[in-house]
């Protein structure tokens, strides 16, 4: 038995960066590049990465104006940049230039009070209890590619793609609780930014292509269970 404020708390400031580039040049027939970046956080569904704040089967005999704040957040920052240029400048021939970023996320946020008495024999009620839960990182992928030619064709092609599983929970269950106040509270604001820049220019008689995709997958999930204070 505890007379204690309680202040479990996880936060995750994760940075992660995946960077690539490349340049070609040619004075010949071609000039072809290509440039990859890649971010995944988590293993699917059945092993994500988890941020957890608890507290689990304890007695709390609480002081007075006592807060008991249990805090699970995510604030991690992720970046993935595949950057390309393809150059040929022969009289024949092309130039043709490749970039994909992608970013992988499998994220658990949870934030949980379970199977815990506060002040379960006195009829005080002077502890304040909140159960936070909150998801706020962010994700930028981007994929950027400029192609060229003198001669016939020039070709690029960009693609970035974000695949987004996070799930933020928070909860309060069993005990009893004899308290002031609570709360109970999921947020979830992942912020996902997805580019994708195609640049293709042929000067010969031949043409340019440029072509971009921007995607993004999201599955984000918040949930909020409590169990009213004992009366």
């Amino acid at each position: 038995m505890f007379v204690v404020v309680a202040k479990p708390a996880a936060t995750l400031p994760t940075k992660l960066k995946a960077i690539s580039g490349g340049v070609t040049v040619s004075t010949g027939h071609a000039g072809l590049g290509g440039a990859v970046a890649y971010n995944e956080v988590g293993n699917g569904d059945d092993d994500k990465q988890n941020t957890l704040a608890k507290l689990t089967d304890t007695k709390i005999k609480t002081a007075k104006a006592a807060t008991i704040d249990v805090q699970a957040e995510d604030k991690s920052k992720m970046l993935a940049i595949a950057v390309g240029a393809a150059v040929q400048t022969g009289q024949t021939g092309a130039a043709a230039q490749g970039s994909a970023a992608t970013t992988i996320l499998h994220k658990n946020v949870e934030a949980a009070v379970s199977s815990v008495d506060v002040d379960k024999d006195d009829a005080k009620r002077n502890a304040a209890l909140k159960v936070t839960a909150q998801n706020t990182s962010e994700a930028i992928t981007s994929a950027d590619v400029v192609a060229f030619s003198t001669a016939n064709f020039a070709g690029g092609a960009a693609v970035a793609v974000t695949n987004s599983d996070n799930d933020t929970k928070a909860s309060i269950t069993g005990g009893t609780l004899n308290l002031q106040s609570g709360k109970v509270q999921a947020d979830s604001n992942v912020d996902i930014i997805n580019v994708g820049i195609g640049v293709a220019a042929a000067t010969g008689q031949g043409g340019a292509l440029p072509l971009t995709v921007a995607f993004v997958s999201p599955l984000i999930t918040f949930t909020a269970v409590d169990k009213p204070p004992a009366a």
